[in-house]
């Protein structure tokens, strides 16, 4: 008698665990996670990484250039160039506020440990940054020998490696990719890819890999030293931008048509294989970027639910 008391109790706690547990899942996945966010005509949208429920989430006068997530806070920063200004919201494009006015770039990046954004001048050689709220901006390259700095300009895209200290960054003039510590020391010049003038840039710092793309419709990839290069798509139009979801282990890229002027974001396997439209029919997209945290941001306690199940057994 006591041993099916036993089972039946099991079985309702099994019960309400699983239900619980989809509680937990379906609760989280509502709250924005695994989204790609897009700038078009004024607007920053956003879909399902599959490009599915597209919604605009963000209305300005002027197309907002460069987007970058905050994963750890759920925030989307942009430069609103009317005004010249960094803005940030919510992931679902409220609580808009200003972050630091007068910004003239191309492209932003975030150091998400330490709460920096970092953003490159069009009209003064070197990389600037901020705290995310805005105060003690600074020049990271105000100490940089004038030589070294003689031998940059202004950035079009930039990525921020948190651990290793390190700044890469598509250098405008002299079409390549450089990289330099963040207190502006070892200035390193990548001449990988001269030739196909580089554009977009991706990191994957903890396999060691740095991804680009080329104005001739390649997607490539190095170690973070630039050796060992490897091809790993042709044949685009203009793939303008990548983003890695390493989640999925995914590469997606914004590949304008050089005709129609349309654009559509596209993804692969890391190695360049099974190429998938996401988004087709775009136009005036400047930039995207992908929030690809795990599905789940509150995982059951294994712990907790052994030690109710033993207190049930008890009983």
């Amino acid at each position: 008698m006591k041993g099916n008391t036993l089972s039946y109790k099991f079985i309702v706690f099994s019960c309400i665990v699983t239900l619980l547990i989809s509680v937990v899942q379906y609760t989280s996945y509502g709250q924005g996670a695994r989204k790609i966010y897009w700038s078009e005509d004024g607007k920053i949208r956003r879909a399902n990484l599959n490009g599915t429920s597209v919604e605009d989430i963000v209305f300005l006068n002027k197309n907002p250039v460069d987007i970058a997530i905050d994963s750890k806070d759920r925030s989307i920063f942009w430069i609103n160039p009317e005004g010249a200004t960094i803005q940030r919201a919510n992931l679902d494009g409220t609580n808009i506020e200003n972050v630091v006015s007068n910004v003239v770039s191309f492209c932003i990046a975030l150091d998400i440990q330490r709460k920096k954004i970092y953003w490159s001048p069009l009209i003064k050689q070197g990389i600037h940054h901020a705290n995310f709220d805005g105060s003690e901006v600074t020049d990271n390259l105000k100490d940089m020998p004038a030589k070294d700095l003689a031998r940059i300009s202004s950035a079009m895209n930039m990525e921020v490696d948190s651990s290793s200290e390190k700044i890469y960054w598509k250098d405008l003039m002299y079409q390549n990719i450089k990289r330099v510590n963040f207190d502006g020391t070892f200035l390193k010049d990548f001449d990988i890819d001269r030739q196909n003038s580089p554009i977009g840039l991706a990191l994957d710092v903890n396999n060691g890999h740095l991804y680009w793309s080329t104005n001739l419709g390649f997607i490539k990839r190095s170690s973070l030293d630039g050796s060992r290069i490897k091809t790993l798509i042709t044949g685009l139009d203009f793939p303008s931008d990548i983003k890695l979801d390493l989640h999925s282990q995914k590469i997606y890229w914004l590949n304008s048509d050089k005709n129609s002027m349309k654009s559509k974001i596209q993804r692969a396997n890391l190695d360049g294989s099974n190429i998938k439209d996401i988004l087709t029919g775009l136009e005036n997209v400047d930039d995207f970027a992908l929030y690809t945290e795990e599905l789940y941001d509150v995982a059951p306690d294994i712990q907790k639910l052994t030690t109710t199940w033993a207190n049930i057994k008890t009983q």
